[in-house]
């Protein structure tokens, strides 16, 4: 088993020893490879990148997930990822959507496979590299099939692992469903979310290499919120759901004066009801669906995040990484996942899943403290750099050069 800490950690490492301003390495296109880009490479992911890689053209990635609408924390993400390694010019992406929409229909999702199946099967031959970014049940039903096939033809397979409890599901798991999980888990790199399922990934001993890969989100695009007023602004983004809880926020905020709070809520509607929002208090509304563009400059107009979820598959939530960003102070679930990302006190207020006692005392704490708040937002903006996309775009580049390298080998020999 090979594991890399990936370029996060060693950006960290970077940072303590050098001071903020860091260089983000990257591989220049051309010819070949320079010396100098080659020794920067090294000094942040050693071994990853081959000394004698030849970068003739962009290393062509199939890249299959969902894309939005909707928007949600896997499209959007996988979106952005799309358009960040298109950008670069180092990685040609060939997308194959999952459909984020077929989430409850049986026949669609039996449509949703065949169709995907058919689309990899007709553009694998021109690809180097195949990715999956995947969720629970696209690691049991398409990514085997993807897997099994990539390696019949010698393509190397790269999966991202969506969400923070892969560990609780292969170990709830048995039979042919731990048997798919794992055989998911032996593909040649297997990126993780949180340190916790890295060490899990690892331990299983299979024959691959496995990579934290947080998430990131572009900070540097982000408007920030800077003036308070005098009534708490608060902001949900997400699935408009009572699996995310926000069925339990709209009960809290009912409690609250409305010279005390006001709350936006946006996404897509699921199975809360836009009445059931405005409702709930005097100074509530729905606020419909953002594009991440749109995302960017709206969350500067509040001051705190609510984030209620009671999905137990939450991972590094890329939602408390935009509001990181933005510089909004963070009410959030208490989760071994989030705990990676939100300091309870310091950059967000973490209260006990499920319980409605629980947030509105910590809604309660930032009513009647506002110097907290002010502490809260200025933490949040300063953590965000360390989930900036530019690190873990440059690693996914890396590994992907590195694939495709590796397949050539494989060719040849």
């Amino acid at each position: 088993m090979n594991f890399k800490n990936s370029l996060f950690s060693a950006r960290q490492q970077t940072q303590s020893e050098t001071g903020p301003e860091i260089d983000y390495p990257t591989i220049e296109t051309g010819d070949t490879v320079t010396d100098e880009v080659q020794r920067d490479q090294s000094d942040v992911m050693p071994n990853l990148v081959p000394s004698d890689y030849v970068a003739h053209r962009p290393v062509r990635v199939i890249m299959i997930g969902p894309l939005p609408p909707p928007y949600g924390g896997a499209s959007v993400t996988f979106q952005s990822l799309i358009d960040s390694l298109a950008a670069s010019g180092q990685v040609q992406p060939i997308v194959i959507c999952t459909d984020a929409r077929y989430t409850g229909a049986p026949l669609a999702k039996v449509a949703s496979f065949f169709r995907c199946l058919a689309l990899f099967l007709w553009k694998v031959k021109d690809a180097d590299v195949v990715y999956t970014h995947l969720s629970n049940n696209g690691r049991v039903t398409i990514g085997p099939v993807i897997l099994f096939i990539s390696r019949l033809i010698g393509r190397r397979v790269i999966t991202r692992n969506i969400g923070g409890a892969l560990d609780k599901n292969y170990e709830s798991s048995s039979g042919i469903m731990r048997f798919l999980l794992r055989y998911m888990l032996g593909a040649d790199y297997v990126l993780v979310q949180t340190k916790a399922l890295a060490k899990f990934a690892q331990n299983l001993g299979l024959n691959n290499t496995v990579v934290w890969f947080p998430n990131g989100r572009p900070i540097e695009r982000y408007a920030r919120s800077e003036v308070m007023t005098p009534t708490l602004r608060l902001v949900y983004l997400g699935a408009v759901s009572r699996v995310k809880g926000v069925d339990l926020l709209l009960d809290v905020v009912r409690g609250l004066p409305a010279s005390d709070i006001e709350l936006t809520v946006y996404g897509w509607l699921h199975d809360i009801t836009e009445e059931e929002i405005v409702n709930a208090h005097p100074r509530a509304r729905y606020g419909g669906q953002l594009t991440p563009e749109q995302v960017r400059g709206t969350l500067a107009d509040f001051d705190v995040l609510v984030f209620p979820s009671r999905w137990y598959n939450e991972g590094h939530t890329g939602v408390i990484l935009e509001a990181y960003a933005a510089g909004l102070a963070v009410v959030t679930v208490d989760m071994p996942a989030i705990r990676e990302i939100a300091e309870d006190g310091k950059t967000a207020l973490l209260f006990e899943m499920g319980s409605a006692d629980a947030l509105a005392r910590r809604l309660g704490q930032l009513i009647k403290d506002r110097k907290l708040v002010a502490r809260l937002k200025a933490n949040a903006f300063n953590k965000a750099s360390d989930f900036d996309s530019k690190v873990t775009d440059a690693l996914l580049i890396n590994l992907c050069r590195e694939a495709a390298d590796r397949r050539r080998s494989w060719r040849e020999a």
